[in-house]
């Protein structure tokens, strides 16, 4: 604790010791991505052109609802991957468990954190949507992504360091 901190060493010093496990996540994350976008858009093309029932929109929803859990267990892995040496499968497992531990807590919060994106996704313009791209990530992506940190943080104390680290909780 004494130790003092130089943000430079200690920052690449942490993309070096976490690599591996990020370029994992990121790799599970955009394919992910890409199949769960790509039912949203095919599901939307359908309900405009063949069938506008409701098992349509369902599917929809149900599609929105795995991609917002990608994104609450991709919170949790990237926080858990840069403080606890676990392995791949430890990982995926843990980020899941964790996140719906606090799921209310921890949706609620990457919501509202993801709010200014969700915001500009349903501009139409396109100098408007670069524009408020360019200033959110100039601007607020630390207030982006300090709330879920936390959420992430008072998950790991309440069920894993509480009783794996006592001396640390």
């Amino acid at each position: 604790w004494s130790d003092p901190v130089i943000l430079k060493t200690d920052f690449l010093r942490g993309i070096k010791l976490s690599r591996k496990q990020f370029a994992l996540i990121g790799l599970l994350w955009g394919i992910a991505y890409a199949i769960l976008r790509y039912m949203i858009d095919w599901l939307g093309f359908y309900y405009r052109v063949f069938d506008n029932s409701i098992s349509v929109i369902f599917g929809i929803f149900l599609c929105i609802l795995l991609l917002m859990i990608l994104i609450g267990m991709t919170v949790y892995m990237c926080c858990m991957s840069s403080l606890y040496n676990v392995t791949a499968r430890q990982l995926i497992v843990g980020s899941f468990k964790l996140y719906f531990s606090d799921f209310f807590l921890a949706t609620g919060v990457i919501l509202l954190s993801l709010s200014p994106i969700i915001l500009l996704s349903l501009t139409d313009y396109a100098i408007a949507y670069l524009v408020g791209y360019l200033l959110l990530f100039a601007l607020l992506i630390g207030v982006m992504i300090i709330p879920p940190f936390l959420v992430c943080q008072h998950s790991f104390d309440r069920v894993i360091n509480k009783k794996d680290y006592p001396d640390y909780y």
